[in-house]
């Protein structure tokens, strides 16, 4: 089973908040993340995996999957343009990671 790492600022693109709401999230337990370090000891970095960010949905929303999607259309639809117009690696990636949480 494969499991999608999302950053910090593609899970404020999901939920269509601000990267520090992220941040807050994860600090008060609402979601999990795993954090490491990049080798600089300066700074670590902060990923969530897909199931928790599908679990954060499912306790935090009163919206089925249908009705997230409806009221998230544009985002969706900026993403999927985004890999017609040019199916970099890159772009298909990131369409492919943002599926796997619905």
């Amino acid at each position: 089973m494969e499991i999608n790492l999302f950053t910090v600022k593609e899970v404020a693109e999901i939920l269509r908040v601000n990267e520090r709401t992220v941040y807050r999230y994860v600090e008060e337990g609402f979601l999990m993340a795993y954090k490491f370090n990049d080798g600089n000891f300066k700074k670590s970095r902060i990923v969530i995996p897909d199931f928790a960010l599908r679990k954060f949905l499912e306790n935090h929303s009163s919206d089925t999957t249908v009705d997230y999607i409806m009221k998230n259309k544009d985002f969706l639809k900026e993403i999927i343009n985004s890999v017609v117009k040019k199916p970099t690696k890159e772009n298909i990636v990131r369409l492919k990671k943002v599926l796997s949480v619905f």
